[in-house]
């Protein structure tokens, strides 16, 4: 993959000058500006200048897609001047791209031995085809700036089912993900959550239990249901308008997905009759079934 010049680019302080020079191309031009860098041994410098660029921090700009010329200072005196041509600009500098034919190997060498880095395998991978990587990484003459792509937006949940579709809507549901089970259970029609609070994603139990739209009636029939989470049960059980019934509460006690502590807990205020039930049952747990004879016990009733 080639270098990203714009974010590895190191910022370097520039003076500029008017000269002559000759441009990118190798013919004579006359550059408005020259600025005059002093290059660092540092690696997003060398990383900038293996992609063949250079970040120069200044105030004053030079028009994308002009040449520019940088007089570099390096760290032993030497100075090298390139003329290259401004790409970008960012509030505090420019990026300039020089041209493949000049030779930034020398100059790329002597930063790494000041700066002690080698030129192992990872330095020969990234030199190995330059003009490769400026022109996949780098803005170039009449080329359009990438756009980055926005995420679709998600539909609406009541958009999720397609009432003139050829499938039926419980078909629909089964090829859903379950992000969008999870959406469509918190603000689907009655039809619609009759079938997802019976699905196989227990996860989905949960927020058709909690849509707004649900009766009473309906939580009552999801109480019995025998496959229903026991997240959503336990829910169900912890709203004190719902276990007010005392059929509900019947129907969350022999219901053996109810987590059992919850299940004993709704059976301290149960009346004789209920009481006498669960012990008739087969629904009920054995343990239940203890409880129940101890309470009538209790109560002198046996």
């Amino acid at each position: 993959m080639g270098t990203d010049l714009l974010s590895l680019a190191a910022p370097v302080n520039a003076l500029h000058m008017d000269s002559a020079r000759f441009d990118r191309r190798g013919e004579l031009t006359f550059v408005t500006h020259t600025y005059q860098v002093e290059l660092e041994a540092d690696e997003p410098t060398l990383e900038a200048l293996r992609a063949r660029g250079l970040f120069v921090a200044s105030t004053q700009l030079p028009k994308v897609f002009s040449d520019a010329a940088v007089s570099c200072l390096l760290p032993d005196g030497q100075v090298v001047e390139w003329v290259g041509q401004v790409v970008n600009h960012t509030p505090t500098g420019f990026y300039v791209l020089f041209a493949t034919g000049i030779d930034l190997d020398p100059i790329i060498e002597q930063l790494e031995a000041s700066s002690g880095h080698g030129s192992g395998e990872e330095t020969e991978e990234l030199d190995s085809d330059p003009q490769t990587e400026a022109s996949d990484d780098l803005v170039v003459e009449g080329a359009q700036p990438r756009v980055p792509q926005r995420p679709q937006p998600r539909k609406p949940h009541w958009q999720i089912i397609d009432t003139a579709s050829e499938l039926s809507v419980r078909k629909q549901i089964a090829v859903l993900s379950v992000a969008d089970k999870l959406r469509l259970a918190r603000g689907a029609k009655r039809p619609v959550r009759t079938i997802l609070v019976r699905d196989l994603e227990k996860r989905v139990h949960l927020e058709v239990v909690k849509n707004p739209q649900v009766t009473d009636d309906e939580i009552f029939e999801y109480s019995g249901i025998t496959n229903l989470s026991p997240s959503a049960l336990r829910w169900i059980a912890n709203q004190e308008r719902h276990v007010r019934r005392l059929d509900l509460r019947m129907n969350l006690i022999l219901n053996r997905n109810t987590p059992q502590d919850l299940a004993l807990k709704l059976m301290k205020s149960l009346p004789t009759g209920s009481l006498r039930r669960i012990l008739r049952s087969s629904k009920a747990r054995e343990a239940l079934q203890r409880a129940a004879r101890k309470k009538l016990m209790t109560d002198g009733i046996m």
